[in-house]
């Protein structure tokens, strides 16, 4: 069971010290925002509350309200200390700590007053008086990521052939009949720090995902379809293409590089993920520029059809959802059943 409040409002690009709302949220409170608008800071181009994404790897001023945001950024403070990027909004965040919401753009210090536009923000809080029932993603986890574009007809994330890329194993794309093949498209989520199986995955996590395809009784580097790669540059529009590889071949003790690593990204930073949610996720490649995991262009095989799949600067490129991906609990039981 649950209790509802409600609060909306404009934040004005002015505002260096933020819109305070007067609405007040406790630990393990549960939110859901939504934001909306377009600002322009300076005389430069309109951007949405993601933050001028053009600027992303080639601009990164000293003096940022909110140093690893993007300029322009919807950012909520909770309290005098809390502070975090919300951009578009976060869906069933639970609130880790006490405090009135404060929105703010993540600007310079003192320079505020040549910004203009708004945000316009809707907050729904529910405060639990039971455990909640979601089902959240836990490292451990086999799962399918389905793409957004399309009203989510991108296809499943997939192995598909030999990779002719240098150190890969399987070429990746995402493919709309996935069950013909095996478990091409199930993925075994696996953090990059260390974290234990049966930790949640929470939001700014760095994972590694590991494809289940393959005829061993226990899925590994070796017997399974490979760890979801970025390797060699791609052609316009996009960064660099996706493939599969084993740590031995790719992983940061061979290369020195993050190719393997995967941030997740949904909502405020911490927050936890669940089944159902559509994120991004980042590679971390040359210092995080990696780019985000998205689908561009069609793709047909022998058996299968869908979309080719690469990174982009953008996690959302063309406002299509070619770079969100919905976590779905995956269909497989073994090595080979569905």
């Amino acid at each position: 069971m649950s209790q509802s409040d409600i609060w909306s409002g404009t934040v004005d690009a002015k505002l260096e010290s933020g819109r305070a709302t007067g609405f007040k949220v406790k630990k393990g409170d549960v939110i859901t925002i939504i934001a909306s608008g377009w600002v322009e800071r300076g005389s430069g181009r309109a951007y949405g509350p993601q933050g001028d994404e053009s600027l992303v790897g080639s601009y990164k001023p000293a003096g940022l309200v909110y140093p690893d945001g993007l300029v322009g950024a919807l950012l909520m403070k909770i309290g005098d200390d809390y502070l975090t990027p919300i951009n578009n909004g976060v869906f069933r965040w639970t609130v880790p700590t006490d405090g009135e919401l404060t929105f703010l753009i993540n600007d310079l210090a003192g320079d505020y007053g040549n910004n203009s536009g708004s945000f316009n923000v809707s907050v729904e809080k529910k405060t639990l008086t039971t455990e909640p029932t979601a089902d959240v993603l836990k490292y451990g986890d086999k799962v399918r990521f389905l793409n957004g574009y399309a009203n989510w007809n991108g296809g499943y994330l997939s192995v598909y052939d030999s990779s002719k890329e240098v150190g890969a194993k399987y070429d990746v794309v995402s493919v709309l009949s996935p069950e013909k093949e095996g478990p091409i498209d199930t993925w075994l989520v696996g953090s990059a720090t260390g974290k234990p199986d049966g930790d949640r995955v929470r939001s700014g996590d760095t994972i590694r995902l590991l494809n289940l395809y393959g005829d061993g009784p226990g899925y590994s580097d070796k017997n399974g379809g490979g760890y979801l790669d970025t390797n060699n540059h791609a052609n316009s529009p996009e960064l660099y293409n996706v493939s599969t590889a084993e740590k031995a071949n790719r992983g940061v003790e061979k290369t020195g590089h993050k190719t393997l690593d995967w941030v997740v990204m949904y909502g405020a930073v911490g927050s936890q993920i669940y089944i159902g949610d559509p994120i991004s996720l980042r590679n971390e490649y040359n210092n995080s520029q990696g780019g985000y995991l998205d689908t561009c262009n069609h793709f047909a095989g022998r058996k299968t059809i869908g979309y080719h799949v690469y990174t982009n600067r953008s996690p959302n490129r063309a406002g299509v959802g070619t770079g969100s991906w919905k976590v779905l609990r995956a269909i497989t039981s073994g090595p080979t059943a569905r």
